[in-house]
C-alpha cells in the first residue's frame, strides 16, 4: 500500500509517529556549513508547489499533528507558521496510508479527517496481490 501511494506523489512520504508535532512536519533539522538550523520539509514544498506527498500510518499522528492536516485540508488559502506566511497550492493533496490495527490495538482516525477523503480504498494482502506487486517490482 505504501509503496503504490509513493508511486503516486513522487516519492513524497513522511513516516509517521505519535511524538511528532506540527513543526516537525514543516522543518528538518540541517546543518549548514557546519551550524546547525532547519529548512523547509517535503510537507511544506508539497503544499506550496502543488504536489502529492504521503503520511504512511497517519493514524499514528498525535491529535494536534491530525488536527493540523485537517486544517491544510478545510480550503484555506494560506497559514502562518513561525513569521512565515505559507500559501496552500489548490493542487496540494494528502495520501494517508496506515494500518488500522497494530498489536490488537485500533488505531483510527479522528471523523474530520474521514470527512475530508475523496477516496477511502481499503487493501487486503492475498497470495494473488503479493505475487502482483513482486511481478511489477521486477518489471520496473
Amino acid at each position: 500500500k505504501t509503496r503504490k501511494a509513493c508511486k503516486e506523489a513522487d516519492d513524497l512520504c513522511i513516516i509517521c509517529s505519535s511524538d511528532m508535532s506540527c513543526t516537525d512536519l514543516l522543518r528538518d533539522f540541517d546543518f549548514d556549513d557546519g551550524k546547525p538550523g532547519y529548512e523547509k520539509s517535503d510537507l511544506w514544498r508539497a503544499i506550496v508547489e502543488g504536489k502529492k506527498i504521503v503520511f504512511d500510518e497517519i493514524n499514528l499522528l498525535n491529535r494536534d499533528a491530525l488536527k493540523f492536516l485537517q486544517g491544510l485540508t478545510d480550503g484555506k488559502k494560506f497559514f502562518n507558521f513561525m513569521g512565515h506566511k505559507i500559501e496552500i497550492h489548490p493542487d496540494f493533496q494528502i495520501i494517508g496510508t496506515m494500518n488500522l490495527i497494530m498489536g490488537g490495538i485500533a488505531y483510527t482516525l479522528p471523523e474530520p479527517i474521514v470527512d475530508r477523503c475523496s477516496e477511502i480504498v481499503e487493501m487486503k494482502l492475498t497470495p494473488e496481490s503479493l505475487a502482483e506487486m513482486l511481478k511489477s517490482n521486477d518489471e520496473e
